[in-house]
């Protein structure tokens, strides 16, 4: 895995993003990803922040998203692939590193 893929899988909300997409071929609305996670909305609205300002925009830089703000979509970007592997992997170990993006909880 290349250390961006690793950058990119670092943290629990992107893991939960990129988890997502694999899902949803077509992309996903950035508030959809809410319903889809059943995050309250207590929390959704501090990781709702963090997402559209820290996460998104680096996942789109490093090219395994597209993040549209104007229009608020996700879509998979053109190295996507790069991590479909990791992501399709079942958990690795009990701490939250490489745990099964499907199961996290938005903290």
């Amino acid at each position: 895995m290349s250390d961006e893929a690793s950058r990119a899988l670092s943290k629990a909300l992107r893991r939960q993003v990129l988890s997502t997409l694999l899902e949803h071929e077509d992309g996903i609305d950035l508030d959809s990803l809410a319903d889809e996670n059943l995050v309250v909305a207590s929390q959704w609205e501090q990781n709702q922040i963090v997402l559209y300002h820290s996460h998104l925009p680096k996942l789109d830089d490093l090219g395994f998203i597209h993040w549209k703000p104007e229009t608020q979509r996700i879509e998979r970007g053109e190295r996507f692939d790069e991590i479909r592997a990791v992501l399709d992997t079942p958990d690795v170990g009990d701490d939250d590193s490489f745990s099964s993006p499907t199961s996290l909880v938005f903290p």
